[in-house]
């Protein structure tokens, strides 16, 4: 991928990955990247190896795919984009790239996604608009199970718990904790708390820490 980061981290398995302005992610079993953002729609995927190679196919959205996320155990990719359409891909399970099955797309929102994030654990896609608009669906249908109420800006990062069913959602100014029944848990409150607007926010639900079963980890446009 080219470009300066953009500041955002994906955790997948125990592989950290810098994504950048044109945004590409790494499946657990590295044998492969998927890069998007392209102009023509297209997803496209690198393979590693003796003899690397790259595919291209069309995501079947209208316009560049704005947003990707990768279930924890690589098996599941969603993509959401320009035209407001989330939809959810069966990942293929050999080092090849192809082929890529459809699972749902009937999901849609009324702006560009620009946030998202799937577990094929609880078989839910959480993903998120640019007004601010916040779904969470039924992965293998694409119906709605909840919406909680729209963010005041963008969210820049969705994330899904691991070991428990917490979902994180972050704008700039705001970090909410809810559960999956779209339950609030907890927020916090950047601009109250007199902290640098978020990038990114992260759960960490596998160790136990002195203050409770997870870390909320956050990022911040001053680098912290």
């Amino acid at each position: 991928a080219t470009g300066k980061p953009a500041g955002h981290a994906l955790y997948v398995g125990d592989r950290h990955v810098i994504v950048v302005r044109t945004l590409m992610a790494l499946p657990p079993n590295g044998d492969k990247a998927l890069s998007f953002r392209h102009t023509d729609g297209s997803v496209r995927c690198l393979t590693s190896g003796v003899e690397p190679r790259t595919f291209a196919f069309h995501s079947r959205h209208i316009g560049a795919v704005t947003a990707l996320a990768i279930s924890h155990d690589g098996t599941i990719v969603a993509t959401g984009g320009y035209d407001g359409i989330v939809t959810v891909w069966k990942m293929p399970t050999s080092s090849s790239c192809v082929p890529w099955q459809v699972i749902s797309s009937s999901l849609k929102h009324s702006f560009a996604v620009c946030a998202l994030a799937v577990t094929s654990m609880w078989g839910v896609v959480v993903s998120g608009d640019v007004e601010g608009g916040i779904v969470a669906a039924d992965m293998h249908t694409g119906v709605p199970l909840f919406a909680p109420k729209p963010l005041h800006c963008r969210p820049v990062s969705i994330c899904l718990g691991l070991a428990s069913t917490t979902v994180i959602v972050a704008s700039t100014k705001s970090v909410q904790i809810m559960d999956i029944s779209g339950q609030q848990i907890s927020a916090v409150d950047v601009v109250s708390m007199h902290l640098p607007l978020v990038t990114f926010a992260s759960v960490a639900d596998t160790c136990h820490t002195p203050l409770g079963k997870y870390a909320l980890i956050t990022g911040h446009e001053d680098g912290s």
